[in-house]
């Protein structure tokens, strides 16, 4: 019997897993892969990293933990390294495997390397099956179709909220059917060096374990989430978000997950404005994928959505550098644009101001930006890092036209004793 093999990708986790679910059914023996591309170490057409160091150690953590979680139940993960319609062929070709399992994909870059890889696989009749999504909601549980998707957040979520039935979470494995491969490369996986700032508000390490055990901590251990509308535009320690978008970002863990545990708390111990503002996120992260969706590249463009009212501003080098890194001479900015690159993390409060600072204030490309979050954060997730900076300027989905924040009045209202400021600028 041919056995088949699972290809991970930004879903490194195995609860709640509805391609891994499917892999599974096909009840044949089953293998476990993950692709490091190095072409993502290479630079972009911005000057960029697609991942910087700190994002790159933590999927490593997440992969070393599904590693540890397969060995576990019987199986393994081999990380291939090179383009990934080459090195799945040569894995599939040397174990004889005739069919690929993988999530799907929705946006464009993801979705060209599929199919490349889908074309490879076909000219060697292998097969590849692709299922699940990474939302809440699945586009099937939507009240429209996707070309009819709001051109705004609130209108999105009317519909969505007087109708929605949120699909069941799906079990998780206890054991796969093994059998051990030609091509062995089950070796340790090596976490790349980060530098580590105590600072740092995410102490925390990837990989689905951690996942589930800060969703817990955050839940029902702490009861933080009755409290989060309130403390959600904090920006020191690590308790006054919930942070769970660093593991969402790869799939370790499932908004699922997240949406029914919110419920049971719920059931527990109440629910309050609080604990609905957790699930509106999910819901925002929902709109952004499915813009994405209906958008295409277009998003990626200088004029997003808008028609174009002149050409792109070109890149002001002294202002790019000052602003990458935080000595643009305003405090506020400069200290989170100093946690970004010592942490690659920055609060949600944060993220607004520097993307205002960037567009409004220096008057830059909005994409310049984009895509230095890109490299930089670890939470990165293209829908909705694409999606928050053509809202922000004015270019994405909002009939509204641009925001620019009031950087001043930003700093007294939510760092009023400069504790945030001194702590990323003078220690």
């Amino acid at each position: 019997m041919k056995q088949v093999v699972y290809w991970f990708k930004s879903d490194l986790r195995i609860h709640d897993n509805e391609a891994l679910h499917a892999a599974i059914q096909s009840d044949r023996p089953l293998a476990f892969i993950y692709i490091w591309d190095p072409l993502q170490d290479l630079p972009t057409r911005w000057g960029t990293l697609k991942i910087g160091a700190h994002r790159k150690k933590f999927i490593f953590e997440c992969l070393q933990q599904l590693q540890h979680q397969l060995r576990s139940l019987n199986s393994d993960l081999h990380v291939l390294q090179g383009p990934s319609d080459q090195a799945i062929l040569e894995f599939c070709l040397s174990n004889q495997i005739d069919t690929v399992f993988t999530q799907s994909e929705y946006f464009p870059e993801e979705l060209k390397i599929l199919e490349q890889t889908r074309q490879a696989l076909k000219a060697h009749e292998i097969n590849i099956h692709l299922a699940g999504e990474s939302t809440l909601l699945r586009e099937i549980d939507l009240p429209f179709p996707l070309g009819q998707l709001p051109n705004s957040f609130t209108p999105f979520r009317t519909k969505v909220e007087s109708q929605w039935k949120i699909a069941d979470l799906l079990k998780s494995p206890h054991q796969f059917k093994f059998r051990p491969m030609n091509l062995s490369l089950s070796e340790e996986i090596q976490i790349p060096l980060a530098v580590h700032d105590s600072r740092t508000a995410i102490p925390f390490s990837g990989g689905e374990h951690h996942a589930l055990q800060r969703l817990n901590e955050y839940l029902f251990e702490r009861h933080d989430i009755s409290r989060y509308k309130e403390t959600r535009n904090g920006l020191m320690g690590c308790d006054y978000s919930s942070k769970f978008s660093l593991w969402l970002a790869h799939g370790a863990l499932s908004p699922r997950m997240i949406y029914h545990e919110i419920k049971a708390y719920e059931q527990k111990h109440g629910g309050n404005e609080s604990t609905y503002w957790m699930i509106f996120e999910l819901l925002w992260r929902d709109y952004f994928h499915f813009a994405m969706q209906k958008s295409k590249s277009q998003l990626f463009q200088w004029a997003g959505l808008q028609v174009a009212r002149c050409p792109p501003i070109p890149l002001d080098q002294e202002k790019w550098k000052n602003w990458k890194n935080g000595t643009t001479g305003q405090r506020f900015i400069d200290a989170n644009m100093r946690e970004l690159k010592a942490t690659g993390f920055m609060s949600n409060r944060g993220r607004q101001n520097v993307a205002s600072y960037w567009v409004h204030e220096y008057a830059q490309d909005w994409r310049y930006g984009a895509a230095y979050f890109e490299e930089q954060l670890i939470d990165y997730d293209p829908a909705n890092n694409w999606g928050n900076w053509a809202y922000l300027a004015g270019v994405g989905h909002d009939p509204r036209g641009w925001r620019k924040f009031n950087i001043e009045k930003q700093s007294l209202q939510y760092d009023p004793d400069d504790k945030y400021q001194k702590l990323w600028l003078e220690q």
